[in-house]
């Protein structure tokens, strides 16, 4: 893999973690707040809120996060990496087993 490569990998995995976090403390916030802030949205976000949207919502009401539900939400998600890195690890030992492409996806070519 080249630099350039590490670079974007490692970049998409910062942003994903990112978007994580963003999601468990807007996760976190009493349903009226996330009702308030959806009715304020809805007619404008047909297909659900953007990150910036929760962002928003987050930085305007931090002092209202149920910190107990944000610290499970993150522990959870944690845990959640960590399988699906475990999985695409053995799928990726399997595929090179089997002479496979990852995840089995595709068939032998016609």
């Amino acid at each position: 893999m080249s630099p350039l490569q590490a670079a974007i990998w490692y970049g998409l995995g910062s942003a994903t973690e990112l978007l994580d976090f963003l999601d468990v403390a807007y996760d976190a916030l009493p349903d009226a707040i996330k009702a308030q802030v959806w009715r304020e949205l809805s007619t404008s976000r047909p297909y659900g809120l953007k990150p910036q949207d929760k962002a928003r919502a987050v930085y305007e009401h931090w002092q209202q996060i149920d910190v107990d539900k944000f610290i499970e939400g993150l522990i959870l998600e944690q845990a959640q990496d960590a399988a699906i890195g475990k999985i695409g690890k053995k799928v990726g030992e399997a595929s090179k087993l089997h002479n496979r492409p990852v995840g089995f996806q595709t068939g032998p070519a016609i």
